[in-house]
Order: structure tokens, then C-alpha cells, then sequence
């Protein structure tokens, strides 16, 4: 697979379930937190990452981006968001370097300890999903494509659990290959205010028993209220170098049917009404009175 499509993969699993969302946006309450009462984050760096970058290395800070470049890959650190990404070019010879295994459980395990090793807080991995990376060739006609698929490699997608509250828009991302290097890189596991997993908690009490469950529901519209639904922290994107913005939420997971082309995520905040994530929709500006960047 090309590595700038694995890189869109990324993206798109890390931000998978976006949804339409309506034109206004709803206000939501949350007290002002003092900079010590913080969910501690994880920084990835050049210094703690194996990823091959190759000789000649030299530093280059453009478009918002402190990178390190070297003959083979790039790492590059947002100076502003801390979003780490590193990617190897499509000419460098680590390129044909044989995958680290074809065990899928042995990489999540190598990629999880690589992260530990770093300094991701061990307490807040979650279960780690796998990408399976797959190249073929074969003759082309008018109707067929014969396909002759070769294994390429394993890329570990670790999501963030926080007290047991998932972190969507907080992920960690790598490929190990056989000389135990990382080929590609994506981290954003930003700093989290404390008040919003405590958020977070009391919106889950609310959901713990049936009389306070039904009145919470009642608030939200109708047609969503059987629809599929778990609490979680939201955050700003990786990218999004605007005031730091994170809110609990009950994320509302509508289905793709006659009325709505594709699936959709819909949030909701303590009081059962709903929040625009700030990285959803062009224009919306972060959610007032949430929280400023811990």
C-alpha cells in the first residue's frame, strides 16, 4: 500500500463516524479547571521514536511543522497540537525490508510495548485494532483484474481508555518492520482537563439506573434515542491549532438508512443536548465555556 494512502487511513480510522451535523450549535457548561488538574497526555518525539529517517538528516520548521528530514523519511512534529507523524519516502530501500511478523497479535503486542517503552501512559491503552497492508499485480482486461495479493506488513491502531471512558480522537499508530524499526508514525494523545472525565463519570450515573437513564433520554430527539450509544471524551483534532476544546459526551452512533445516505455520530452533553464537535463541520468554532488546553 502507498504510504501517503496509509497515512489517509490513519485519518480516517482516527476520525471515522463523522457526522452531518445541524447549523447550530449548542452551548454547553463546564466549570473552568486550574492547570494541575490534568488526565496526563503523551508527546511522541524524535528522540523516543525508531522510526528510520536516514542519514543526512537535517531540521526544517514549514507549515506549522518542526520536521526532521533525512535520506530515507520524514518525522514531523505540530508545534502547536504536539501531533507526531513520521513516514518514510516511497524511493527509500526500508521499503523492501520484510514486516516484523505475519502474527497479528505479536505486532499489537511489539507495537504496545514500543509505545510503553516511549512513555504513553500504560494505563490508558486500549485494545488495539490491526491494519493489514496488501500489494498485488496481474494481467488487467476489459472485465477482470487478476489479483496475485502479497502481505505487506501489520500497522497497530491503539485507541485511548481513560478510567474506562473511551478517547476517540486520541490515537496512537505504528508499523514495526523486521529489524524492530517504525516505518510509519501517527500519535495525538493530547493532555486532558480532569474535569471532563469527571464529566464524563457523572454522565455515566446518570445512564447506571432506569429512572434517571429515561430521563436523560427523554431530552434527546426521538428517532435517537434506541440508537446505539456509548459516553466518551471528544477532543479537537490533531491538526486543529485553535484553543484546545474537549467535552464528555454520549456519542449516538445513527445507521446508514432510507433517510441519511451514510452512518453518522451524533453528540450529547450532560444535559441531553447535543454538541457540535468543533472539528466536524467547516466554520464551527470551538464549543464555548468547555475548556481551555490544560
Amino acid at each position: 500500500m502507498n504510504k501517503l494512502l496509509l497515512l489517509s487511513v490513519f485519518v480516517t480510522v482516527a476520525c471515522a463516524g463523522a457526522p452531518d451535523e445541524p447549523s447550530t450549535k449548542l452551548d454547553v457548561t463546564s466549570s473552568a479547571l486550574s492547570v494541575t488538574s490534568v488526565v496526563p497526555g503523551f508527546v511522541h518525539s524524535a528522540a523516543r521514536s525508531r522510526f528510520h529517517v536516514g542519514s543526512g538528516t537535517r531540521s526544517v520548521s514549514e507549515f506549522g511543522l518542526e520536521k526532521i528530514v533525512g535520506s530515507d523519511g520524514t518525522m514531523a512534529t505540530n508545534r502547536v497540537t504536539g501531533a507526531f507523524r513520521a513516514i518514510l519516502n516511497a524511493t527509500s530501500p526500508v521499503n523492501d525490508v520484510p514486516p516484523l511478523t505475519s502474527d497479528e497479535v505479536l505486532h499489537n503486542q511489539a507495537v504496545i510495548a514500543y509505545f510503553k517503552e516511549a512513555g504513553i501512559p500504560a494505563d490508558q491503552i486500549g485494545r488495539p485494532h490491526v491494519l493489514t497492508s496488501m500489494t498485488g499485480a496481474g494481467p488487467v482486461d476489459d472485465e477482470t483484474i487478476a489479483q496475485h495479493p502479497k502481505f505487506v506488513g501489520y500497522t497497530t491502531y491503539i485507541p485511548r481508555v481513560v478510567d474506562g471512558v473511551s478517547v476517540p480522537d486520541s490515537f496512537a499508530v505504528a508499523a514495526l518492520n523486521a529489524n524492530g524499526e517504525a516505518v510509519s508514525e501517527w500519535v495525538y494523545w493530547p493532555p486532558l482537563p480532569k474535569r471532563v472525565l469527571d464529566d464524563a463519570k457523572a454522565l455515566t450515573t446518570k445512564l447506571g439506573t432506569a429512572a434517571s437513564r429515561t430521563v436523560f433520554l427523554s431530552a434527546l430527539p426521538p428517532e435517537n434515542r434506541g440508537d446505539p450509544a456509548e459516553v466518551t471524551i471528544r477532543h479537537c483534532d490533531f491538526d486543529d491549532e485553535r484553543s484546545f476544546v474537549a467535552f464528555a459526551s454520549y456519542d449516538v452512533h445513527v445507521p446508514k438508512g432510507p433517510q441519511r445516505m451514510r452512518a453518522a455520530t451524533l453528540h450529547f452533553g450532560l444535559d441531553g443536548a447535543q454538541v457540535i464537535h468543533p472539528n466536524r463541520r467547516a466554520g464551527v468554532k470551538p464549543v464555548p465555556g468547555v475548556t481551555s488546553k490544560p
